[in-house]
């Protein structure tokens, strides 16, 4: 895949039009080269707008190169002060690399381009120079140079574009399989529902004289292979819960309890009080099996410390829940329709041992506190800081997908409110 050529612009004063034309034919090489144009105002046609084009030359170079003399820098009616200024803002924000070249003698200390290193490289001006012709070439050489590391550095850029890209229509494959295979564990579980129904029916009604008819059974096959599918899944999950308690451990969180939760809404949905909950580190590989949870649509786990708790919210299918008081797959939302979701909730007290689930029903009161920003309540004068964070689960599938929500969200947001020891 080629790359857009380095497009360098020239910016000089009427009267250094000499010199200018000496550079230029230097720069010829460049061009010739491949990979690179160049442009100055000499260049515009007859009858046309200077400004629109040097506007659009200048807004587009790569390279600004500044042809500097006390003509150029004195604001003279034949001065590009703008085009100077407009130069200096492109490169104080990043977007072009500006290059003074010493055509005549002139402090640059004492102006906006002190910071920028000039050509030639000695500092001497073109105009004292005997060797005129050497510096000019030495000038290309060292322009040519950047333009090299911008052109590779902007290969470079395409190429992880290109890279990200892929990942990202993998990850979307992937996604749109498990969205396919929870809607036909979905549909399964309704028609084994519905068969067993009309199997108690069959059971609970009164003999017949009728001949009895044999049942040949229900077809688990494609319910063995849904718990395979969903025992991979967990696994999965599992692997990046063990990641995440490392990565909190070492923050000086330990690990406190975990709950299985369980949907009421689109958007609410609580703890329930069943049996299979404890205080260890269940998704240890060594410790137990995913078959042994299956299935796990929602966990809460937490993790504290003296001044600050993680709680983590894993809901793998936010179309999971029930209207009763066990689910039941009819109550589900369509599983196309549905997402699945980690939420990160980051707490931090000034003072130790804070009753969160107190300072909870505080910060619950205010319905924008989701919005992934710090929100502060005050109890018994002690500051308490939440914030929340959301994550997509499909996208997290991964360690090194995983380690960049951590070094850039959740282990910066832990250092920078916990407290001096």
């Amino acid at each position: 895949m080629s790359s857009a050529p380095i497009q360098i612009f020239i910016s000089y004063a009427a009267p250094d039009e000499p010199l200018r034309s000496e550079l230029r034919a230097h720069l010829y090489s460049l061009e010739h080269s491949g990979g690179i144009t160049v442009w100055d105002a000499s260049q515009i046609p007859l009858g046309e707008d200077c400004s629109r084009h040097i506007d659009q030359h200048l807004e587009s170079a790569d390279i600004i190169l500044l042809l500097i003399s006390a003509d150029y820098m004195v604001p003279q009616a034949f001065a590009p002060r703008s085009e100077l200024n407009r130069a200096l803002s492109r490169s104080h924000k990043g977007s072009a690399t500006v290059i003074p070249i010493l055509l005549r003698a002139y402090a640059l200390e004492n102006t906006a381009l002190r910071d920028l290193r000039p050509l030639p490289q000695d500092r001497k001006p073109i105009r004292e120079r005997m060797d005129r012709e050497v510096a000019f070439s030495d000038i290309t050489l060292q322009v040519g140079r950047v333009a090299a590391e911008l052109r590779a550095k902007s290969a470079n850029r395409a190429a992880a574009v290109e890279q990200l890209r892929a990942e990202l229509g993998f990850l979307r494959q992937r996604c749109e399989l498990l969205s396919s295979e929870k809607a036909q564990l979905s549909d399964q579980c309704v028609s084994l529902r519905t068969e067993n129904a009309a199997l108690r029916q069959r059971q609970t009604a009164p003999p017949t004289p009728e001949p009895i008819v044999v049942n040949k059974g229900l077809d688990l096959c494609n319910v063995r292979q849904a718990y395979r599918s969903i025992q991979t899944y967990q696994r999965l999950l599992f692997d990046q819960l063990s990641l995440i308690a490392d990565e909190l451990r070492a923050a000086g969180l330990q690990f406190l309890r975990w709950d299985p939760i369980h949907m009421q809404s689109d958007t609410a949905w609580q703890v329930r009080q069943r049996p299979a909950k404890s205080t260890t580190e269940f998704f240890r590989a060594n410790s137990y099996w995913a078959w042994d949870f299956l299935p796990s649509y929602g966990l809460w786990l937490i993790w504290e410390s003296k001044f600050q708790r993680v709680h983590l919210d894993i809901v793998s299918d936010t179309g999971y829940r029930s209207l009763r008081a066990e689910p039941d797959p009819v109550d589900f939302l369509p599983a196309a329709q549905s997402r699945s979701v980690l939420y990160v909730s980051l707490y931090n007290s000034d003072k130790p041992h804070t009753d969160w689930d107190a300072a909870w029903k505080q910060w619950a009161a205010d319905p924008s506190i989701y919005d992934g920003k710090d929100h502060v309540i005050f109890r018994e004068q002690t500051r308490c800081i939440y914030r929340c964070i959301e994550a997509d689960l499909s996208l997290l599938d991964t360690p090194q997908a995983l380690r960049p929500l951590f070094a850039t969200q959740i282990l910066p947001w832990l250092r920078q409110h916990r407290p001096p020891s």
